[in-house]
């Protein structure tokens, strides 16, 4: 009994010393690449230009801008939508941001996250355009062929009439 409580104890202490270097304390200052607070005006941001005409996109990509937080930019940069040029702007702006994703600032894992999607959706933008390349070379292959057969045939026909009037 004496010795299940000491090793209750004991577990209780070390387990103790784990949680305690992992906590925040008061005192503790968080250290963010990104400025905090800025998380809902940058997702009301992004749902006004997603659902924007492509002239109000326009008005919003050159106020992004002009502001002095490459954030904002960078967000509406990284949209699915958006060309290949665009999505990796994105990126080459959210990696100068410095970003401290295991960090315990909230904006940075945010933002990182949102890289992260930036960095999904412009491979997946590539490999679309790969195959759309890769199905036009191979459509114009087709149509090549189908040239090549429908000058076989016709030199075939043209064979075939002279072979009638040889008889």
């Amino acid at each position: 009994m004496i010795r299940t409580s000491i090793l209750i104890a004991i577990a209780f202490a070390l387990g103790g010393c784990q949680v305690k270097d992992s906590l925040i304390k008061a005192g503790d200052t968080i250290s963010c690449a990104v400025k905090p607070g800025d998380i809902g005006h940058w997702v009301s941001l992004e749902q006004r230009y997603q659902s924007a005409a492509e002239a109000q996109k326009v008005k919003l990509l050159a106020k992004a801008r002009k502001d002095s937080n490459p954030t904002p930019l960078a967000i509406l940069l990284s949209q699915p939508g958006n060309s290949e040029t665009e999505l990796s702007r994105s990126l080459t702006l959210f990696r100068k941001m410095e970003l401290q994703p295991d960090s315990n600032c909230l904006t940075d894992r945010y933002i990182y996250v949102r890289y992260q999607y930036a960095r999904g959706t412009l491979q997946l933008q590539q490999n679309l355009n790969s195959t759309t390349a890769q199905r036009k070379a191979l459509l114009n292959e087709r149509n090549k062929l189908l040239d090549q057969i429908r000058a076989l045939t016709e030199i075939e026909r043209d064979l075939s009439i002279q072979k009638k009037e040889d008889r």
